[in-house]
């Protein structure tokens, strides 16, 4: 009874669906023809998605094809539904949860075995012959009322079944022998993907003909004998019990900073979390629906909780998998990084990855040594127990490496200690023996070891002496200068309105990262080296800061120096040897510049050391993980370095690092498209058998004769192990902000010289002189005139101007008419290229994209113009960009003067709580009252273009700290002479390198990947098909084969064909041809010799012999006998042959057991159950015609 609107709604909604699902009965099918019903026809299975790789959408429906429109339903994830009457019941009422195996019913959600079982079997419980994909996606059903929890956590499904969906051979690891699919796997695995899980099924139960032994079909030994392009198709890497989907797997490889296991496995879960919950609150929505709508019920129904959200592994179970993956790619790892040479070598130790190291070989490792080559690659990687005699072995490694491979030995080895000897052989020559190579010492750690003279790093004249002695030991290229100034001075005129620079201002404008990267500059010779750094000494020898602190240890730096004047010989750049390469270019000021990268020094290492150190995540790791860390990072690290050292055409933009995937890759492209895919790859040589990281590690164990002999450190150890410390030798302030000597009356066409720090040096080059016709100069500096700090004239009206701002009433909201006019007329007498606009540009990496450095990676625009996030994301909040003081003159003397009132505290505002702000706070807070009274003034914005630009207190501050950095030194070098900043070389340097249009191609063995062939096709299973699903014959039969004499007449007549009927009855069920004789009907006209053709009411009648009970013995076995299976064919001619070879040889033939009788019979008729005499088993079931039911009866009867 239905009670209540919202109950009629029920109802209604109720009968509708189950008219959707059941055929109305008072709408019957049209009878059917033939006396026997045709089997269920199912069509084949069409997925949601037919690719390898699951689309995250939306499943397709699998309701039945005749109740819902075609539009909605483009595919189907299960079966059609049959369209009689009775096939719909009997499928309706299939169980087909009692298909699945045990495990599967276990492991699969309640909510998916249904439709999984229909997406594996048939509805007679058989198994899918053939699948038309791998993955299936669960069906668009609708809903569940009331609302199951479960149907709204419903999983995807992947199917693996190579040989019943491509038909490919498969042979026994054990034997050799051909396989055959023996029913499906029996355990189904649940994989975890990036934000839910699948089933994953074996389509396939591989087992041995010969052995019988069953083979797991994802095992190894199956994948293996798979092509590439089927086997790529296997979405997940598999443990003992759970398994990884690939793209998590992908996760885990970068060796990226923070990268670890435990990051990974917290952000998928959250991914997990967050679906379970969206899954949820559609559930718990639907239930709210369904209450409401049942309200007026009395029974309503009770809403079970969602399903429980099941945890991912722990994060050790994520380095599991990533190791299993690991080890079955290090002989590629290996191989990446032994087919690694170079030019030029370093050669540096590090003590930062042996603090990492942990387990029973911690602290058993005292360096970690890696030498590597002029691209950033490193050859190899070793923790040893000390340097010296504890690297011979992986010396001589690299060594045997370049004679196998018939490379030639370097041109040069830079390193850090060993550089020279008193005996005339360096220690780094013996471990190379017998190269001939010079053997160099690197720079840094050169000027390093002047720290050991210093009183402190922290003196405020530090920077100032590492930046002088750097212009003591390099002098730069000329052309490379003049092509840098030429763009600087073109970029200062376009930014102070066409006003030319003096030589002074242009050196302040060049900063020591433009230096480096487009200027090349070498060595001096030892002697001039000698007697610049001598002078250098002499000059700061007595300089001390205001506390009277020297920066000089007078006996520290005397043993310093006379230590390392030898070593100037190792200083010297080897003739001959070009060490710049250009490795693109970059547009500044309208000029084309080359950027470029030197291979001087161990440098590279050094900013290796900090990657290298991120390779291991966390703090500790064991031996084992160490040594995978660091062979996937090397590897990665060389093809990405590999990557960018050389210049090809058409190069591709992947991002791959899988040597295997791309090797097979650019192998299928070559033979299909005649061109590589990848053509910067080239696949690397075999592994060499060298030892690296902790395998070298493990071999020094219980050797003695490692450590070198004792000698005394000419660095101590405090100063080796600094290696983190900033290079002050090129981040220098005195090239951005000279010293005070400069003045603004100096010749703007000379370049300083060095005459003041060598004495006089004749060799001191000039500048460039420029025509006076050609520069339009800027008003020259007068007695009264005033510079800016920078040595720009015209201070004194911008000082003006900032006075009478500073002087405003600082408690009124807005100007008046007579200090709106005083300040127009200031404004009218500052210079040009103050009353300017402000024009506010990107940052340098900003403006385009910039090449790539030696050691690292541009980072990408962040949309489709520079800056665009950055402007969205300052609209949204309705807030400005904060701009340095120093970018607007009158800004930084506006705040020039306010930091001077506020130096003192009783003059700065305070807060509404009464305390002092600090200076910054200070200056900003009076700052913004003067630029609001600026933008509201409607005269001033009209008349001037004054605007004051924004600061914030983090611009000031740093304003503030670097004045206060760069006036302390000027102070404390008054009246010092020190050596110039920048110094061009007389001659010009070698021409730099190109990188080469192609990679290299060496003369070692490449490693070579052995593939499968594609055998898809070869080995489909036959179509088992059961006697109750052979349809009925609905058409004349063809002719019968011919017999021997012993199975039917001598000499049949011939067999014609009777002219087609319209209404032609389907011929009656008929036993199989050996067993029953066929005697011809007499022959019929044709239809074209009759002129009408007489009423004929159905076919010719055929006549039937009786069944025969025992077919007469032959003596030869029939070649060929269609009822009996193709192997008792075989077997029965086998026999036949081997009689034939008994009989010849006079032998009597071999006697076989032959059964005359079936040994099974039915208790109903008696007769023998086999398909002769219409039985029919159906899971454990036995159809007797005897029993007067029709077989559809019969299955409607047991249930099926």
């Amino acid at each position: 009874m239905v009670e209540g609107t919202i109950g009629l709604l029920n109802h209604i909604q109720k009968v509708h669906y189950a008219a959707l699902v059941v055929p109305s009965p008072k709408k019957p099918l049209p009878p059917q023809k033939s006396t026997t019903l045709l089997p269920l026809k199912t069509t084949p299975l069409r997925p949601a998605c037919s690719s390898a790789t699951p689309r995250h959408s939306v499943p397709h429906s699998a309701t039945p094809h005749h109740s819902v429109p075609h539009s909605a339903t483009p595919h189907h994830s299960v079966p059609h539904t049959p369209h009689s009457t009775s096939q719909l019941q009997r499928y309706s009422a299939t169980n087909w949860r009692s298909f699945l195996p045990d495990q599967f019913r276990r492991v699969i959600q309640e909510a998916d075995q249904v439709w999984i079982a229909k997406c594996l079997y048939e509805p007679s419980g058989q198994l899918r012959q053939k699948l038309s994909a791998c993955w299936f996606h669960p069906p668009l059903e609708p809903k569940p009322s009331p609302p199951e929890p479960g149907w709204y956590h419903r999983q995807r499904l992947f199917i693996w079944a190579p040989m019943r969906m491509w038909g490919i051979s498969l042979k026994c690891p054990q034997c050799s022998s051909k396989m055959n699919s023996s029913g499906i796997y029996r355990k189904v695995r649940e994989v975890i993907d990036v934000d839910s899980r699948y089933y994953l099924v074996g389509g396939d139960y591989p087992r041995c003909n010969r052995c019988s032994q069953p083979v797991c079909p994802w095992s190894q030994d199956i994948l293996s004998q798979i092509d590439v392009s089927n086997r790529s198709m296997f979405p997940a890497v598999l443990t003992t019990q759970l398994a990884l989907d690939r793209k998590c797997m992908t996760f885990l490889k970068p060796r990226t900073c923070g990268n670890s296991s435990s990051y990974v496995q917290s952000a998928i879960e959250e991914a997990h979390s967050e679906e379970w919950a969206r899954q949820s609150i559609r559930y718990l929505a639907d239930c709210e629906r369904h209450k409401k709508m049942a309200s007026f019920v009395p029974s309503a129904a009770v809403h079970p909780p969602p399903l429980p959200f099941r945890p991912l592994p722990l994060a050790q179970w994520f380095e599991t998998v990533h190791s299993n993956d690991i080890l079955s790619h290090v002989d590629e790892m290996k191989g990446v990084i032994t087919s690694t040479y170079g030019g030029i070598l370093k050669m540096d130790s590090t003590k930062k990855i042996t603090k990492k190291l942990a387990g029973g070989i911690g602290d058993s490792a005292a360096w970690m040594s890696n030498i590597g080559n002029e691209f950033g690659q490193v050859l190899n990687f070793v923790l040893t127990t000390g340097e010296g005699a504890g690297l011979e072995e992986l010396c001589q490694g690299i060594v045997m490496r370049y004679k196998n491979a018939g490379q030639a030995e370097p041109d040069v080895i830079y390193v850090d200690r060993d550089c020279c000897s008193q005996s005339g052989v360096s220690p780094v020559s013996r471990l190379f023996r017998p190269w001939k190579s010079a053997v160099r010492l690197d720079s840094f750690h050169f000027m390093r070891r002047f720290n050991c003279g210093l009183t402190t790093e922290h003196h405020p004249l530090y920077g100032t002496f590492c930046a002088k002695l750097s212009s003591c030991v390099f002098e730069w290229d000329q052309e490379d200068v003049q092509r840098l100034k030429e763009a600087k001075r073109v970029e200062w005129k376009h930014s102070h309105s066409g006003r030319t620079p003096t030589e002074a201002q242009l050196l302040a404008t060049i900063s020591p990262g433009e230096l480096k990267r487009h200027c090349r500059r070498r060595t001096r010779g030892v002697e001039e080296m000698r007697r610049m750094i001598a002078g250098l000494l002499e000059s700061v020898w007595d300089l001390a800061d205001t506390t009277g602190l020297r920066l000089v240890n007078h006996e520290s730096m005397r043993h310093v120096w006379e230590v390392q004047q030898k070593h100037l010989d190792c200083l010297q750049d080897p003739p001959g040897v070009a060490l710049y390469t250009k490795v693109g270019t970059l547009q500044k000021g309208g000029k084309d510049l080359d950027i470029l990268r030197c291979a001087r020094g161990s440098s590279s290492l050094e900013s290796f050391h900090r990657h290298q150190c991120a390779f291991i995540p966390g703090w500790r790791c064991n031996a084992v993980h160490m040594q995978m860390y660091m062979l996937e990072g090397v590897s990665r690290w060389n093809m990405g370095q590999a990557k960018e050292a050389v210049d090809v055409e058409g190069s591709s933009n992947l991002r791959i690092f899988d040597v295997r995937l791309m090797s097979l890759l650019n192998s299928l492209s070559q033979r299909v498209l005649g061109y590589a895919l990848v053509p910067e790859f080239t696949p690397p040589g075999k592994p060499t058998g060298e030892r690296i990281a902790a395998e070298y590690l493990l071999a020094q164990t219980n050797r003695g004769d490692l450590l070198a002999p004792s000698q005394v450190s000419e660095v101590p150890l405090q100063v080796l192990d600094e290696e983190d410390e900033p290079d002050h030798t090129i981040n220098i302030h005195d090239i951005i902000w000279p010293s005070a000597e400069i003045g603004a009356g100096g010749d703007p066409g000379a370049v300083e010289g060095d005459a003041g720090a060598a004495g006089g040096d004749p060799g001191a080059v000039e500048g460039d002189a420029e025509a006076a016709g050609d520069i339009e100069h800027g008003p020259l500096a007068t007695e009264t005139s005033q510079c800016d700090s920078r040595g720009v004239v015209g201070w004194r009206a911008v000082d003006d101007l900032a006075a009478y701002l500073v002087g405003l009433n600082r408690k009124i909201t807005a100007l008046s008419a007579k200090e709106e006019a005083e300040i127009v007329r200031l404004y009218s007498a500052l210079d040009s290229m103050d009353k300017a606009p402000s024009r506010y540009t990107l940052k340098a990496k900003k403006k385009a994209r910039v090449s790539a450095g030696p050691w690292r990676s541009p980072r990408k625009q962040s949309g489709s113009a520079p800056g665009l996030q950055a402007a969205e994301r300052l609209f949204m909040t309705h807030g400005q960009a904060a701009q340095d003081p120093e970018v607007h003159r009158v800004t930084e003397c506006v705040c020039l003067r306010l930091a001077k009132e506020f130096d003192q505290a009783r003059n700065r505002p305070k807060d509404t709580k009464g305390k002092t702000l600090p200076i910054p706070q200070s200056i900003v807070s009076v700052y913004s009252h003067i630029r609001q009274l600026l933008q509201d003034s409607r005269v001033v914005l009209a008349q001037t273009t004054l605007a004051l630009v924004p600061v914030n207190n983090t611009t000031v501050s740093s304003w503030l700290l670097r004045r206060d950095k760069r006036t302390d030194p000027d102070m404390l070098l008054q009246g010092t002479v020190l050596p110039k900043q920048l110094y061009l070389a007389k001659e010009p340097l070698p021409s730099s390198n190109t990188l080469p249009a192609g990679p290299v191609r060496h003369a070692h063995e490449e490693m070579t990947f052995e593939e499968p062939k594609n055998r898809e096709g070869e080995a489909f299973p036959r179509q088992r098909t059961l006697a109750a699903d052979k349809p009925a014959v609905a058409s004349p039969p063809s002719p019968p084969p011919q017999f021997p004499p012993q199975f039917g007449p001598a000499q049949p007549p011939p067999f014609q064909h009777a002219p087609p009927f319209p209404h032609a009855l389907p011929f009656p069920y008929a036993p199989p041809f050996p067993y029953m004789p066929f005697i011809h009907a007499p022959p019929l006209q044709h239809a074209h010799q009759l002129q009408q053709p007489p009423p004929f009411p159905g076919p010719p009648p055929l006549q039937y012999a009786p069944p025969l009970q025992h077919a007469p013995p032959f003596p030869d076995a029939p070649k060929c006998l269609p009822s009996q299976p193709r192997q008792r064919t075989w077997r029965l001619n086998n026999a036949a042959k081997e009689d034939e070879e008994l009989v010849s040889r006079g032998e009597p033939p071999r006697k076989r057991l032959s059964k005359e009788t079936y040994h099974y019979t039915c208790k109903g008729c008696g007769k023998e159950k086999n398909k002769r005499t219409g039985h029919t088993q159906l899971k454990g079931h036995w159809f007797c015609p005897a029993s007067g039911l029709t077989l559809d009866d019969w299955r409607k009867s047991v249930g099926l």
